[in-house]
């Protein structure tokens, strides 16, 4: 059963009130979770925001949302498939190179479970992994990588690191069982990253 509970309920006097504190440059991130998307997303196109939108869960009503006011994408194999109207087996690259014509105003991230993360903007591609640990519960791991990602580029962490850094903290949270309770701590990512190039575990990182 899929009931939307507080995120149907809230109204636009609510949105309202919120993005009043909100002012250029600011960022905004989006799921298709929520009541009155629409009008969020063109409120914070005004406002000059930077939005992360991830279209989940994607249904025919994403299409008549205005997707060229998106700075980021984050998607996952479903969502993937829909927004770039391809077949659900297609692979990732060809996807990706799809999303990036269609939208080439913003950047594309595709994750992918075990394959880990896809980048893409005009003609520059990246490849994120992932930690190796032992998948339990795989709920959440799509919000963590897109909240670790985000933070660690308002952080000034360079592209490569950015995606190392969501690739860890997304593995950590699958480790775990649970949705919101598995997700890490900040610091437990940042910090342990750190520690882990101080030890040479990871070898020079591009941007």
């Amino acid at each position: 059963m899929l009931y939307s509970g507080g995120n149907g309920a809230i109204t636009p006097d609510e949105i309202n009130k919120v993005m009043a504190h909100f002012d250029a440059g600011d960022m905004l991130v989006l799921k298709n979770e929520i009541a009155h998307t629409k009008d969020i997303l063109e409120q914070a196109r005004k406002k000059e925001l930077r939005i992360c939108f991830n279209p989940s869960p994607y249904n025919r009503s994403i299409e008549d949302l205005p997707l060229d006011a998106a700075d980021n994408f984050f998607v996952n194999e479903i969502e993937r498939a829909g927004l770039a109207q391809l077949p659900a087996e297609t692979p990732a690259p060809p996807v990706l190179d799809n999303l990036v014509k269609r939208f080439p105003k913003a950047e594309i991230i595709l994750t992918a479970g075990r394959e880990g993360a896809y980048y893409g903007f005009g003609s520059l591609r990246k490849k994120g992994e992932i930690a190796d640990m032992p998948v339990t519960d795989t709920t959440g791991s799509g919000d963590t990588f897109t909240g670790f990602f985000s933070a660690a580029r308002i952080k000034g962490y360079t592209l490569a690191e950015s995606l190392k850094i969501a690739g860890t903290a997304a593995s950590i949270a699958v480790s775990r069982k649970g949705a919101m309770e598995p997700i890490p701590f900040g610091e437990e990512v940042f910090r342990g990253l750190s520690r882990a190039y101080r030890r040479g575990l990871y070898g020079g990182l591009d941007k």
